[in-house]
């Protein structure tokens, strides 16, 4: 079974505060998953740099990160 894909009816994007691109995550929508990581891509980026790791590691803990958090949010 795959995933329902929705796209968002209300207020534009650009102006939801974190809790509602939760919110449109749980319902599958993929314009707020993609909200969501433009808008914490740098700081998750950075954690794993400030700690030393090359730039290909630092993205593969931005990978891992972020399969993790879809998958808290599916």
């Amino acid at each position: 079974m795959s995933p329902v894909i929705t796209r968002a009816t209300s207020k534009p994007s650009s102006v939801w505060s974190d809790a509602r691109l939760v919110k449109e995550c749980l319902s599958r929508n993929e314009q707020a998953w993609s909200l969501l990581i433009e808008k914490y891509k740098a700081l998750i980026y950075s954690i794993p740099v400030k700690y030393g790791l090359p730039a290909e590691e630092a993205a593969d803990v931005f990978q891992s990160d972020l399969h993790g958090a879809a998958g808290a949010l599916a």
